[in-house]
C-alpha cells in the first residue's frame, strides 16, 4: 500500500536519518562515494550537528502533531507511549554525544553504534506500524487537520 501523501514528507526526513544509522552502525562511510568521515571525533561532531539540526525538531513535530493525532486511536495509544519512551532515551543518547569524544575509540565507536541501532529500530517502528496504523484509523477531516498543522518541516 502506497504511503499516504501526508506522511510522505515524514518518511523522506526517516530515510535521511536511515542513511545515518547505517553510517553509525558501520562505523564509518556507506559507499566508496559516501562523505561520512572516518575520523571518529569527526563523526561524532557531525552526528550531534544531524541531531540537532534534523532529528529533534523531528521529533518535537511529531510529538505535536502526528502522535497527538495517533493518540485519538484507541489502539495506536501503546504504541505512542513506546514511541515518546524512544524519543526520550534518543535524546538522552544524543545529549551524551558531546561527552563521548574524550572516550576510548571502542567506547566512541560502541555508543554510535547503540545510536544507530536504536534510530533505526525506533523509525522502523513507526514506518512499519505507526504508519499503517494511522492509514488505516484516521479519517480524511483527520489528515485535512493535520496538513494544517504543517505537521512536517519544511526543507
Amino acid at each position: 500500500m502506497p504511503r499516504h501523501q501526508a506522511l510522505i514528507p515524514l518518511s523522506q526526513e526517516h530515510h535521511h536519518t536511515l542513511v545515518l544509522a547505517l553510517r553509525l552502525k558501520k562505523g564509518g562511510p556507506t559507499t566508496h562515494k559516501d562523505l561520512w568521515p572516518t575520523d571518529l571525533v569527526r563523526q561524532v561532531e557531525r552526528t550531534m550537528e544531524y541531531c540537532d539540526k534534523e532529528i529533534l525538531p523531528h521529533f518535537a513535530q511529531e510529538e505535536a502533531t502526528i502522535f497527538v493525532k495517533a493518540r485519538t486511536l484507541e489502539t495506536a495509544r501503546p504504541l505512542i507511549d513506546r514511541l515518546l519512551v524512544d524519543h526520550a532515551s534518543l535524546r538522552e543518547m544524543m545529549d551524551h554525544l558531546a561527552g563521548i569524544r574524550e572516550l576510548s575509540k571502542d567506547l566512541i565507536r560502541e555508543h554510535l553504534r547503540r545510536l544507530g541501532e536504536k534510530l533505526e529500530s525506533h523509525i522502523r517502528t513507526e514506518e512499519r506500524e505507526l504508519f499503517p496504523m494511522l492509514e488505516t484509523g484516521l479519517s480524511e477531516q483527520d489528515w485535512a487537520e493535520l496538513a494544517q498543522t504543517g505537521h512536517s518541516r519544511p526543507r
